[in-house]
């Protein structure tokens, strides 16, 4: 029984590498407006999903504004009711920014310009390293950015929809190591027993 257990759990031990990049993902979802290649659309549901690496992390401090900004690896905006359903890979950067100071979480490109973000109590001390929500709460879409994306260019159109944002921390392989090895020491304790 143990040496099963062993040959079970020694390659996920010894497999997992010490070091490697925490990811965590970010969903924006709620009902907007906005236009792809300057084809508007009107009070359609999207889910804007953005995953990142959480060594990318930096932290800011302007006078009243401190809090910390991350960049991307993926973007994908979903409209699932829209044409059968839309998915759109961005392809500029861009950038996520929780903003401590005055308690807001946004989505923007890379000039800082927010094309979704809300504003709740929990963003005060959130520092992007942790699942977080769901948060529910008056969000803003604006059309100052222009997203470029590859079904062309996207653009939240002005308004103050309900937002609600999502992080979802995706655990190290290392943690999994670890698991692998409690579990290990469970079930032989209770062989030993």
């Amino acid at each position: 029984m143990m040496l099963r257990l062993a040959t079970l759990f020694f390659p996920l031990i010894v497999c997992v590498p010490s070091s490697m990049a925490t990811v965590i993902t970010f969903t924006f979802e709620g009902t907007i407006d906005g236009e792809i290649d300057s084809n508007a659309f009107l009070g359609e549901s999207f889910v804007l999903t953005a995953t990142a690496d959480t060594d990318d992390i930096v932290p800011f401090s302007a006078g009243p504004d401190f809090g910390f900004d991350l960049q991307p690896t993926t973007v994908v905006i979903g409209l699932p009711n829209l044409n059968g359903g839309t998915i759109l890979n961005v392809t500029d950067p861009t950038f996520l920014s929780v903003n401590n100071g005055n308690n807001t979480f946004g989505f923007g490109d890379q000039n800082f310009f927010f094309g979704a973000f809300l504003t709740d109590a929990v963003f005060a001390s959130y520092d992007m390293q942790s699942s977080l929500g769901p948060v529910t709460s008056p969000g803003t879409t604006n059309s100052f950015p222009v997203f470029a994306t590859d079904g062309g260019d996207f653009v939240f159109a002005n308004g103050s929809p309900s937002l609600t944002l999502t992080a979802v921390l995706i655990p190290e392989p290392t943690s999994v190591g670890l698991l692998a090895v409690a579990v290990l020491g469970t079930a032989l304790r209770r062989r030993r027993d």
